[in-house]
C-alpha cells in the first residue's frame, strides 16, 4: 500500500468515557485518556503498539472521564507537547495529569482560536472555544485531523449551545468521521452541527448499560436520518479506523 495508508484512529474502549489515540507515520498523539480506572487500559495499550512516545496529549476537558487515565499514559510514554483549554482544575484526576506532565518538563498549552500542528504527514487543528461558557463540558476544545483528503472531527462534551458557537465562528468543521459529543447525549448532536459537519461515520464512545441511558434515541435518529454510518464502543469494543488518504475503512 502507498505512505497514505500508515494513518488510523484507535477509539479506545474506555466504558462511559472518552479517548482516541492517532497514529501517522510512526508518530501518534492521544486525545482524552478516559477515567482514572483506566489508566492501565491506557498504558497496556501504548505497549501493545510500541507507543513510547506522544508527540501530542490534548486534554478536550478537565473532567476526570476524559483526563483521568490520562496518567496512565503518561507512564508508558513521554510527551513534548500538552493542551487544555485550562491548566488548573480542582480535581485530583486533573492535578496528577498535570503533575504527571510536569516530571516530564512539559506545561499545559492552552490553545486560543485555531492552533494548527503536524502529525506525520497529517494536519492537526485544535478549535479553541471563544466564549466563556459556565459549564465544563462546553468549554471542551474541538480537534480536525486532516489526513491528506479525509478529515476526523473529535468533540470532547460540547453540548448544543458551544456547538452552536462553533458554526458561529465560522471553523471548517467537515469532516469524514465525527466522534460523537457527550457519549452520544440528547444535550448535544445538535442539527446544526450535525449539518456543518456532515460526516459518513460516527463513533460513540460510550458504556455498556450505563446509567444515563446514553447514547440518546434523538441522537440515534438524527444520524440514521442522515445515513450516517454509526459505530459504538459498547457494541463493537475499541474502533479502529485507518485512511489511505482517499478513503476510510473500520476495522
Amino acid at each position: 500500500m502507498s505512505d497514505g495508508s500508515c494513518f488510523s484512529v484507535h477509539y479506545i474502549d474506555v466504558g462511559q468515557a472518552d479517548s482516541a489515540l492517532i497514529i501517522c507515520k510512526g508518530e501518534a498523539m492521544l486525545i482524552d485518556g478516559g477515567n482514572v480506572a483506566d489508566s492501565q487500559i491506557l498504558k497496556d495499550y501504548l505497549k501493545k503498539l510500541g507507543i513510547a512516545n506522544l508527540k501530542y496529549v490534548i486534554a478536550s476537558h478537565a473532567h476526570e472521564d476524559h483526563v483521568g487515565g490520562l496518567s496512565g499514559a503518561l507512564e508508558q510514554a513521554k510527551t513534548s507537547a500538552a493542551f487544555s483549554p485550562v491548566n488548573m482544575f480542582n480535581s485530583k484526576a486533573f492535578r496528577n495529569f498535570v503533575r504527571l506532565l510536569q516530571e516530564q518538563g512539559v506545561n499545559l498549552t492552552i490553545p486560543e482560536g485555531e492552533t494548527k500542528l503536524i502529525l506525520g504527514m497529517s494536519e492537526v487543528n485544535i478549535f479553541a472555544q471563544t466564549k466563556k461558557h459556565k459549564k465544563t463540558n462546553n468549554t471542551s476544545m474541538m480537534v480536525k485531523v486532516i489526513h491528506q483528503d479525509n478529515s476526523f472531527l473529535f468533540t470532547g462534551d460540547i453540548e448544543a449551545e458551544s456547538e452552536r458557537d462553533f458554526v458561529e465562528k465560522g471553523y471548517n468543521l467537515k469532516a469524514d468521521v465525527l466522534k460523537v459529543s457527550h457519549h452520544g447525549s440528547a444535550t448535544s448532536s445538535s442539527e446544526i452541527f450535525l449539518n456543518s459537519v456532515n460526516p459518513q461515520y460516527a463513533v460513540i464512545s460510550v458504556g455498556k448499560n450505563n446509567s444515563y441511558r446514553h447514547p440518546s434515541d434523538i441522537v440515534i435518529t438524527r444520524l440514521d436520518l442522515r445515513k450516517i454510518k454509526v459505530y459504538r464502543t459498547d457494541q463493537q469494543g475499541t474502533i479502529i479506523i485507518k485512511s489511505d488518504g482517499k478513503k476510510v475503512m473500520a476495522d
